[in-house]
């Protein structure tokens, strides 16, 4: 079985990557390799909508937050194996905010891909964190969290009542692992089904680094985070928040430096 990654250079998709090796051949499509590879191997370098990828795949993974022309997945369409199993990430923006862009950017991405695919799972995110990602980008307030206490920087929260549904992004690979393996289609929601505060949130940073947070809490009113509603169903037992912290606390401090390179 042939597995090709589209934004397979980013967040998720790495940590796709991981989950992946050694248990299925995988590709990753992106314009530029992640700064965090040692080697490029399996990377493809290719804009999925206007090249033609070469060959066909059993299973795409689609990763990519088209901000530029939704209408442009038609071309990816026209050009991947028919009968392939199509898994799209989208957001749980589509419960909390439908209305914002990114709203309806998700919600308009779904339509499409329902549309026009025979084999699709369709995969709403919650708020994730993990290695390889990056700070200051659409739903990286972990991320931020742990790059601006190691730098020594402010981290500012906008009210740390506010709960939130805490995915570790490990965790996302043996879904995506249980999916294409039971050939599961439909929708669903990747998220834990338990609430954290962020304040809760940073005392398990704190507990981790052993130090005191500089925590700027603002007390601004913020959009709830929804429930999730309909699950994978699998015996899959998420990862508890402050284990997962533990382990991305530590690629934070180690690649630090790359990090910083890119959000400067």
């Amino acid at each position: 079985m042939k597995i090709l990654l589209l934004g397979g250079e980013g967040f998720i998709g790495r940590n796709l990557a991981d989950s992946m090796s050694g248990k299925f051949e995988h590709y990753s499509l992106g314009r530029t390799p992640s700064p965090f590879r040692t080697i490029s191997k399996n990377f493809i370098k290719k804009n999925l909508y206007c090249e033609n990828i070469g060959e066909f795949f059993d299973v795409y993974v689609h990763l990519i937050d088209n901000k530029l022309d939704i209408e442009q997945e038609m071309y990816f369409l026209k050009n991947v194996n028919p009968d392939a199993h199509i898994i799209l990430f989208s957001s749980a923006v589509v419960y909390a905010n439908p209305t914002s862009i990114y709203g309806l950017r998700k919600s308009a991405l779904e339509k499409i891909y329902t549309d026009h695919c025979k084999k699709l799972t369709i995969l709403r995110l919650f708020n994730t964190y993990g290695k390889y990602q990056i700070p200051y980008r659409q739903g990286s307030l972990v991320a931020n969290i742990l790059y601006n206490h190691i730098n020594n920087i402010p981290i500012e929260i906008n009210n740390m009542d506010i709960r939130r549904d805490f995915i570790f992004a490990e965790d996302i690979g043996r879904y995506v692992e249980f999916v294409i393996t039971s050939q599961l289609y439909g929708t669903y929601d990747l998220a834990t089904g338990k609430m954290h505060s962020l304040g809760e949130l940073c005392n398990a940073v704190q507990c981790i680094t052993s130090s005191t947070l500089n925590v700027v809490d603002h007390k601004r009113t913020d959009i709830a985070c929804p429930t999730a509603n309909k699950t994978i169903p699998c015996n899959i037992k998420p990862t508890e928040l402050s284990w997962g912290l533990e382990g991305v606390f530590a690629f934070f401090r180690d690649n630090n430096a790359i990090i910083k390179s890119l959000v400067s």
